[in-house]
């Protein structure tokens, strides 16, 4: 006689964790037949459900099939399958503050934003680079020089973010870096204390790599956001004034650029910046 097993719920893991084959998949969460021969998956745990038992997002699975990222969500949820092919996808930006992270994956017209906790944030990282292998494959032609710096020399946290984010066989070619600032205003008697965000734009032989630690257009102190593009979608790097500060653009197709505010005194060194990689990179 055989002892009846509990039934697999996915749901209540806690722990994310990566799926090299079909064995790893949990019981209740099937995985389309066409993607059975996926290369690497990565199973993201439901938030943690408030008083009445509703998680703010729920247990997904993502898979890297088919020159594609798959977006399953839990069956329980109904939610529909979302598949995003690599040729489409814009940019994938990776965040966290604290124990709060997200990826998202930007294509033409969409978003999709996926949320974890950062105590699972090695698999998660796994799975970046993996992804990394199929979606930055190119080699930008240019000089072997390098790197050329523009800006601040990098400090101790956007140094380490740079040094884990790159991938073996990854070169920096140009890098720009605009450290946290703080601004002071007066009026009157009264004082105000402000901090300007980091930021990192560097290019190498694979994608261009934005660091910051401006998360919803303010400064936070224990977080980081990367964006990465391949490089070859690099159209247009410019510096603009703007009525208070200049801003570097950094546009990829007439569907997605990034808009990063800088100081003022930045801008002499973004110019710089933004004219030796226009000038020294030839895009096919």
């Amino acid at each position: 006689m055989t002892a009846n097993m509990p039934e697999v719920d996915s749901r209540q893991y806690i722990f994310a964790y990566l799926i090299r084959s079909l064995d790893d998949v949990p019981a209740d969460f099937p995985i389309p037949a066409a993607d059975g021969g996926f290369r690497l998956g990565l199973l993201l745990p439901r938030d943690e459900p408030d008083w009445f038992g509703r998680p703010s997002y729920p247990t997904r699975i993502l898979l890297l099939s088919g020159a594609a990222i798959v977006i399953l969500p839990h069956p329980k949820t109904r939610e529909p399958v979302i598949r995003i092919p690599l040729q489409q996808l814009l940019f994938v930006e990776a965040g966290h503050i604290l124990l709060i992270g997200w990826l998202r994956f930007v294509e033409k017209g969409s978003e999709h934003k996926l949320p974890y906790n950062t105590r699972s944030v090695r698999p998660v990282e796994e799975f970046l680079r993996v992804l990394r292998e199929e979606y930055l494959p190119g080699t930008l032609d240019v000089s072997p020089r390098g790197p050329l710096g523009f800006g601040e020399p990098l400090d101790l946290k956007f140094s380490n973010t740079e040094y884990f984010e790159l991938d073996a066989g990854e070169r920096v070619l140009f890098r720009f870096f605009s450290p946290v600032t703080k601004k002071i205003r007066r009026h009157w008697i009264f004082r105000w204390e402000s901090w300007v965000p980091g930021d990192l734009v560097v290019l190498t032989n694979r994608r261009v790599l934005w660091v910051t630690d401006r998360v919803q257009e303010r400064y936070a102190a224990y977080g980081t956001v990367t964006r990465s593009a391949p490089v070859r979608a690099l159209a247009q790097l410019t510096c603009q004034r703007t009525a208070e500060d200049c801003a570097l653009l950094v546009k990829l197709s007439s569907e997605a650029s990034w808009s990063i505010s800088l100081p003022l005194e930045r801008q002499a060194e973004a110019q710089r910046f933004a004219e030796e990689v226009t000038r020294s990179c030839q895009w096919n």
